[in-house]
């Protein structure tokens, strides 16, 4: 459950119309508009493969309840590896050598360069 608190008495607010958000006001397009942001991280014992998931219901007033969208994260457990391979053929144009790099990252290619470089 989330709360708003007065910043400096640090207690919930005794005015009821103070709370998280500031009240909608059609003259500032951002007036009433908020986010929450949080992090977590995984157990110590989670795999490669397994998901984080969360969701929240929104709230304001008496108001009918507003769910979120369901968002999922899938875990990557293993050590990251990656390897930058150059093609076996090499441009050269006058005073510019052209190379293409391949990224290779856990056995997948994930990127493709062409990179050149100027001599002289």
């Amino acid at each position: 459950e989330l709360q708003s608190l007065d910043p400096i008495t640090l207690l919930p607010p005794t005015n009821p119309l103070v709370g998280l958000l500031l009240l909608q006001d059609s003259t500032k397009p951002t007036s009433g508009n908020g986010f929450v942001n949080f992090s977590i991280k995984p157990k110590l014992n989670a795999i490669t493969l397994d998901t984080i998931v969360a969701k929240a219901n929104i709230v304001f007033d008496s108001n009918d309840t507003i769910p979120t969208n369901l968002h999922k994260n899938t875990i990557d457990a293993e050590e990251p590896t990656s390897d930058i391979i150059t093609a076996v053929f090499i441009i050269a144009i006058a005073t510019v050598v052209s190379f293409v790099i391949i990224v290779v990252a856990s056995s997948k290619i994930t990127s493709v360069f062409l990179a050149s470089i100027c001599i002289g």
